[in-house]
């Protein structure tokens, strides 16, 4: 039954890594789109002759920036995550500390008799 339980452990840590690996993958794609646009803006604003769409323009500027800062800092989390620096199991693709309630899950009459 432990053997079990620790497979199906290890199948989840695996998929929740895999997930992670994902939705860093997905934040730098949208960072990526989000620096295309905010040059394109900067190009605009070169061109611009009119100080009022130069200010509109700025402030898009100023909001896509605050958004690529919040991505930086989702992707800077995952990576954390990813490589185990923010886990109670650092550097370990799977846990290998044992794991306190894992006995009185795989064998509840012992652990009722044990007191």
């Amino acid at each position: 039954m432990f053997a079990v339980v620790t497979k199906m452990f290890k199948d989840a840590w695996g998929q929740r890594v895999g997930q992670m690996e994902a939705d860093k993958r997905l934040i730098l794609t949208e960072r990526n789109q989000l620096a295309k646009k905010i040059e394109g803006l900067l190009d605009r604003i070169v061109d611009a002759d009119n100080p009022t769409l130069i200010k509109a323009y700025e402030k898009r500027i100023e909001k896509m920036e605050r958004e690529k800062l919040i991505l930086d800092e989702k992707v800077t989390l995952l990576r954390k995550s990813v490589e185990g620096q923010g886990s109670p199991f650092p550097r370990r693709t799977y846990p290998t500390a044992s794991v306190t309630g894992m006995p009185s899950a795989v064998n509840p009459f012992m652990t009722a008799t044990r007191s």
